[in-house]
């Protein structure tokens, strides 16, 4: 009896059931063994890696994942000290004046001067304007003899009118200059989407101005401000290099920004501004994110400025995980121009593209009903109700277009 006692008090020991990342992640049954990878990962031809459950809800934590970010990161570090040593040669030395050329090259900032064009006379709600971006303009050396004011005023408007809203934000009153970098990447952008042939011949000019404020802000003889890392978004959006280098370029400089007298509430909104340019390019590019998910502690939490910002922040956050499961494709361009029946996904692939697809029409429905019932005071000033339901309606179509393109 005594024996049979014992034995009944004795624990017994549950069998710990063991699942890879890649498995875990996609919530589906693993067959790892001790020393052979499962068969999911072998027939996928990726790394069969094996962690504590401790850690399995921690997506972040994933091995592979860690790594490449690190490689990544060490990669820009080195590029930017490169830069930061080019920038630092050059404020050494005069830059040459606009139409001069040494040894047959072309410097950072020297675009070659074009003869300035004949602005048309501003219209009277643009003067103030003028004014307030002419000391920016003073700011670069030589702008002077490239571009004025009133040309900066033109493109200022036309942004603000027509490309600015896709981003989530819209003009507002203007108390203090820009920062030269902002001024010239809002301008080379308004320049490269233009549909006149005048405005469209001065862009490479506003890209040496813009490449001039970049080698000024690499360095550090100008204050930091909250419009550089704008200014740097912007420029990858419209006309700029957009790959891992130049993210990394542009978290250094929110990094370099940030201190507790600048974490405001303007420090959270220009981070979700660098997440959602970060994660429409990688939805594109199936590239990942080396931005963290989560913004440093100074940062107060997210207050959205409008419900045109939420709608979009809410819609990368459901778009921008596919870089992460769909880890072996070629992007949306290159899936569009293979034919269909040479499409391989796996099942948790697809059944990950369907998930989207249905959560990205209960996103259409829950802001358009959002939009149709928000009040007057939450919605960007300056456009109607139903310009922000058409805009919201674009982007629908774009992302459905997206998740169809994989499929």
């Amino acid at each position: 009896m005594s024996s049979i006692a014992e034995s009944s008090e004795t624990p017994v020991k549950l069998k710990r059931i063991t699942a890879c990342l890649h498995c875990r992640r996609q919530k589906l049954k693993c067959d790892v063994g001790k020393s052979k990878p499962c068969t999911r990962c072998k027939d996928e031809d990726v790394e069969c890696v094996v962690r504590p459950r401790a850690n399995a809800a921690i997506l972040t934590d994933d091995l592979r994942w860690q790594q490449s970010v690190e490689t990544r990161l060490q990669s820009v570090q080195k590029e930017l000290e490169q830069l930061r040593h080019l920038s630092s040669r050059q404020s050494h030395h005069a830059l040459p004046t606009p139409g001069t050329q040494t040894d047959g090259s072309n410097p950072i900032g020297t675009a070659r001067s074009e003869p300035m064009q004949a602005i048309p006379p501003l219209p009277p709600h643009l003067l103030g304007l003028r004014n307030i971006l002419a000391e920016s303009l003073a700011a670069l050396e030589f702008a002077s003899h490239e571009a004025s004011a009133e040309e900066a005023a033109l493109l200022w408007e036309d942004f603000y009118s027509s490309l600015a809203i896709f981003h989530g934000f819209i003009a507002g009153p203007m108390i203090t200059a820009p920062s030269p970098l902002l001024l010239t990447a809002i301008a080379a952008a308004s320049s490269a989407r233009s549909s006149e042939s005048s405005t469209l011949s001065r862009h490479p000019i506003w890209v040496g101005l813009f490449e001039r404020a970049l080698a000024s802000f690499l360095a550090g003889t100008r204050t930091r401000s909250w419009d550089d890392p704008v200014a740097l978004c912007i420029a990858r959006t419209w006309f700029w290099t957009a790959d891992c280098s130049t993210t990394g370029l542009i978290y250094g400089a929110y990094l370099s920004t940030l201190s507790p007298s600048s974490a405001d509430l303007r420090s959270r909104r220009v981070w979700d501004f660098i997440l959602i340019t970060a994660a429409s390019h990688s939805v594109l590019h199936l590239d990942t994110i080396i931005i963290p998910e989560r913004p440093p502690s100074l940062v107060p939490m997210r207050e959205y400025p409008h419900v045109l910002f939420g709608a979009l922040t809410e819609l990368f956050d459901i778009i921008g995980e596919l870089p992460r499961v769909m880890s072996g494709a070629d992007g949306i361009i290159m899936s569009l121009l293979r034919p269909r029946e040479t499409r391989h996904w796996s099942y948790a692939q697809h059944s990950i593209l369907k998930t989207s697809i249905t959560d990205v029409q209960r996103w259409g429905t829950k802001w358009i009903t959002a939009i149709r019932g928000t009040s007057d005071d939450r919605l960007p000033g300056g456009r109607s109700r139903q310009f922000l339901l058409d805009l919201v309606a674009v982007y629908y179509q774009a992302a459905m277009l997206i998740l169809y393109g994989y499929l």
